[in-house]
């Protein structure tokens, strides 16, 4: 019999059967953070502090003994060689205050090679062990072995250097229509050993909606944005299931970009309004001519702005579908706090919703169904938000905080192709999202260079080096072709 917890984590596939040493059940306290930091880099000397403050904070309340950090867009919007040094000074005052708890041990990989824009990430990230964790090793993906970690690590500013052999460092090759900051996505993977129990670390950054309009408007059921994050996510998984790495149990987690169904909230939020165009974009107004709803490129603003998604934040948890276009192999805890994006950067305004954005839960921490295995106890696992009244930059850092058992190991992990099988024969009907676009296959280093030029889009200039393989993408009301993926 399941138990309601075991119910919500939302497990699809039969259990695995983990072959435990029944000697020692002793386990490790793991917390898992995902923090999208670019904006406090847009204000360092107000932001930075906070941060470092409320996360430490956090450490010393709960006292996890391994920390996994998870940094998505590191910098800020504008990489420079100030703002490396920068960067540079905020782990270097992270690690001071959590030395300071006991953690005496680390391993901190940061992507700052931004002049190199083809394999910029603007992802890192921060491993923390405590003294009392006597054994872990981390795995090496150019040898394929693991060896214990006795000192600390530091890769500070590239990644791409061919000493990075503990992580695994990955751009998507998909190319969409040129929105510089959409480049700035990717993943990062390491792989650990705790004690005997192996698992993999995913970090990983999908792709922004740059428009409010494109998304909310003129989409239906779902937006070409939600297709993009889903075919990069889809990539992801089918990478790290068909390498030649073995399968582990996996955490993956960061900034999914998750989006509410935005013609769904928009529905709920207009009904019996009148639409009409302004300058700032499409305004919903009441019987009084009061303007109720406000929707710009990038302006979302309702009357009642933050009690709707502060204070009554718990009805919009039903238009959170993104996350079950994966539910075959992801699972996750309920959410238990309001969206975690876009908040005021204002270092006075912290608990209060910009103006910019239907808020969304984008920050999230997922993992693959045998992972289940490793916990403890499923009851006992803690997943929140940090600094929910301190302003920690445009994004909430989100946690999970578990217990993982010692030398759980073995653990019979489906294969890629059984995935398939339970995603087609999946009975479960929880998402109204219809397949929109069909897997392609990447064109070859040939077909790039055999045609030099992007078709016109709405983000950004024709004329950009481009493929001829592209996608149409009739459901929309602009002329939006989507890329096949790249090889370069």
């Amino acid at each position: 019999m399941s138990t309601d917890t075991e119910d919500d984590v939302g497990l699809t596939m039969e259990a695995s059967v983990a072959k435990i040493n029944l000697e020692d059940l002793s386990t490790v306290t793991v917390m898992l953070i995902s923090a999208n930091v670019g904006s406090i880099f847009e204000d360092p000397e107000a932001l930075i502090p906070n941060w470092i403050d409320e996360v430490n904070g956090h450490l010393a309340a709960l006292e996890p003994q391994f920390v996994a950090i998870h940094f998505q867009e590191v910098g800020g919007k504008s990489m420079s060689d100030g703002t490396q040094m920068i960067v540079q000074q905020f782990v270097k005052d992270f690690l001071e205050r959590c030395e300071q708890l006991n953690y005496n041990r680390h391993c901190v990989y940061f992507d700052q090679n931004f002049k190199n824009p083809e394999t910029f990430t603007a992802l890192g990230t921060i491993y923390l062990i405590h003294d009392t964790i006597k054994k872990v090793e981390s795995y090496n993906f150019k040898t394929r072995q693991f060896s214990e970690l006795r000192s600390s690590v530091s890769h500070l500013f590239d990644l791409d250097s061919p000493n990075v052999t503990n992580l695994e460092k990955h751009k998507f090759p998909l190319r969409f229509f040129p929105e510089s900051r959409w480049s700035r996505k990717g993943t990062l993977r390491s792989r650990w050993k705790l004690h005997g129990t192996p698992f993999d670390l995913i970090n990983i950054h999908l792709f922004h909606d740059a428009s409010n309009i494109v998304s909310m408007v003129d989409s239906a059921p779902n937006s070409i944005y939600c297709d993009y994050r889903r075919n990069a996510l889809q990539y992801t998984l089918d990478r790290v299931h068909n390498d030649e790495h073995e399968s582990l149990p996996y955490f993956i987690f960061g900034d999914f970009n998750f989006r509410l169904d935005g013609h769904s909230v928009l529905r709920k939020l207009t009904t019996g309004l009148s639409r009409r165009t302004s300058e700032m974009g499409l305004e919903y107004v009441n019987r009084s001519s009061q303007v109720i709803l406000t929707i710009g490129k990038k302006e979302f603003h309702l009357d009642n702005h933050d009690e709707m998604f502060q204070s009554e934040w718990i009805q919009w948890k039903e238009y959170d579908q993104e996350r079950f276009h994966v539910e075959e192999r992801l699972s996750e805890f309920p959410l238990k706090f309001p969206p975690t994006y876009p908040f005021e950067e204002d270092p006075n305004e912290g608990t209060k919703y910009m103006r910019t954005r239907c808020p969304a839960w984008c920050d999230r921490v997922l993992f693959s169904h045998p992972t289940r295995e490793l916990f403890d106890q499923l009851a006992n696992a803690e997943y929140d938000v940090i600094g929910r009244g301190t302003c920690m930059g445009d994004h909430k850092p989100v946690y999970l905080q578990m217990h993982i058992k010692h030398n759980v190991s073995g653990l019979s992990i489906p294969t890629y192709s059984d995935y398939l099988k339970s995603s087609a024969n999946s009975s479960r009907k929880t998402s109204p999202i219809k397949e929109k676009l069909p897997r392609v296959e990447s064109p070859t280093y040939t077909d790039l260079l055999s045609n030099p030029k992007n078709p016109p889009d709405i983000e950004g200039p024709s004329g950009e080096p481009g493929c001829n393989r592209c996608i149409e993408m009739p459901e929309v009301n602009y002329k939006i072709k989507m890329f096949k993926e790249t090889t370069v």
